[in-house]
């Protein structure tokens, strides 16, 4: 089992953890939701995800059902706040994946926008 910093605006861990999903490792990902860029609402905006979440989903319940749907990712740890944040986290958790095309059109829109899986 490895832990890594993964989500939808911090991709620098996906094919790592592709990698070693596909050597039998467990993941289990952290940072899903976490502001590492003072910028991040540009960069969700410059991404145009905002069109790809389901009506009422908050952005930071895409986030959290983008970094879920990658296939070798086991678990994540999503921090919270608050008991209200907490239980936000746990109803974006239980929606599911993303649909496989939603997933596709997201990772080409965050590829376009630069925010890439080095």
């Amino acid at each position: 089992m490895l832990q890594m910093v993964y989500g939808g605006l911090v991709r620098t861990s996906e094919k790592v953890i592709a990698q070693a999903a596909g050597a039998g490792l467990g993941l289990v990902i952290r940072g899903v939701v976490k502001r590492y860029s003072a910028n991040y609402d540009e960069l969700f905006e410059k991404a145009g995800l905002d069109a790809l979440r389901q009506g009422g989903e908050s952005r930071n319940a895409f986030l959290i059902r983008f970094a879920l749907t990658h296939p070798g990712v086991s678990t994540g740890i999503i921090g919270t706040k608050s008991v209200e944040h907490l239980a936000e986290n746990v109803r974006a958790a239980s929606a599911g994946k993303l649909a496989d095309d939603v997933y596709r059109e997201a990772k080409r829109r965050l590829d376009t926008a630069g925010i890439v899986a080095p």
